[in-house]
């Protein structure tokens, strides 16, 4: 997510009877660390594909100025992950019911705040979830404990940004309480991609997200 977190621009899977998110839903949660730099490369890279394919002309993904290949991903997360020190926050969900109990299937990359006329004081960076696992309920309360993280920290309020034109996304932090709060530009490569973002204060109204009902617009 250059700062813009992102989600999936086009149709997702259909969403199984809310009784089924009930009743099966599990997903446990835990910070990343060097271990993890594969999966979350992984990630990134499959979720990426999916939200940009409508802001970038098809094969733009791959270009040297985008650079949003699995490699360029692996390099990345492999730099941040991977070197000792102050290594960034970043929030794993992993589905123990699933066919691997430790696979990762979305993370959140939150930090405080940089911009010091930023009135917000915490900022999700990324999310990205897997595509075939959108919309069962992960982003949603990844989001949450995101926001139980970040509260713990001190952080009283938060923001993100997104793709205007990724409306999935934009549907999806708008039912998790998502104020919209401002209009901006992200450049990508040589395009410059209007962006929007959403804001929670405080950012108790995202911490309770996790335990309501499943929606249409949950990732």
């Amino acid at each position: 997510m250059s700062g813009a977190p992102l989600r999936s621009t086009g149709d997702a899977p259909a969403a199984p009877p809310r009784s089924h998110f009930r009743a099966h839903f599990r997903a446990h949660f835990r910070a990343a660390g060097p271990d993890d730099v594969e999966a979350v490369a992984r990630v990134h890279f499959e979720a990426a594909q999916q939200a940009y394919r409508d802001v970038l002309p098809a094969g733009a993904m791959a270009g040297a100025k985008v650079g949003m290949t699995y490699q360029r991903r692996l390099a990345l997360w492999g730099g941040l992950l991977g070197s000792p020190g102050d290594m960034p926050r970043v929030e794993l969900a992993v589905d123990p019911c699933g066919a691997d109990p430790d696979e990762v299937v979305a993370f959140a990359w939150w930090r405080k705040a940089k911009d010091p006329e930023v009135t917000f004081g915490g900022e999700i960076h990324a999310l990205y979830v897997l595509p075939q696992r959108q919309r069962q309920g992960f982003g949603r309360r990844l989001m949450a404990h995101t926001a139980r993280r970040m509260a713990g920290t001190g952080l009283e309020s938060c923001r993100l940004w997104v793709f205007e034109q990724n409306q999935a996304a934009r549907r999806f932090y708008r039912a998790l309480g998502g104020r919209l709060i401002d209009r901006g530009w992200e450049t990508l490569g040589e395009r410059r991609v209007p962006r929007v973002a959403y804001a929670w204060d405080p950012i108790d109204r995202l911490m309770t997200q996790g335990d309501s009902p499943v929606g249409r617009a949950a990732p």
